[in-house]
């Protein structure tokens, strides 16, 4: 069961990063805003409070 949580986690924080990586930032990440599908697969939602990093509007 650790070694499940684990991944899920490991799964959230790719997640995250990719976001991050295309100038996004969710700014409300809280367990209540992550679903799991089937097969533990993270799904963010609640995307109100999104934000573009500065970055995204220089290319």
């Amino acid at each position: 069961m650790q070694k499940n949580n684990l991944e899920c986690i490991r799964k959230i924080s790719d997640a995250l990063a990719a976001i991050h990586q295309n100038s996004i930032v969710h700014r409300d990440i809280h367990p209540i805003n992550i679903i799991l599908q089937t097969g533990r697969q993270p799904i963010f939602i609640d995307f109100p409070l999104l934000t573009f990093s500065k970055r995204m509007f220089e290319k």
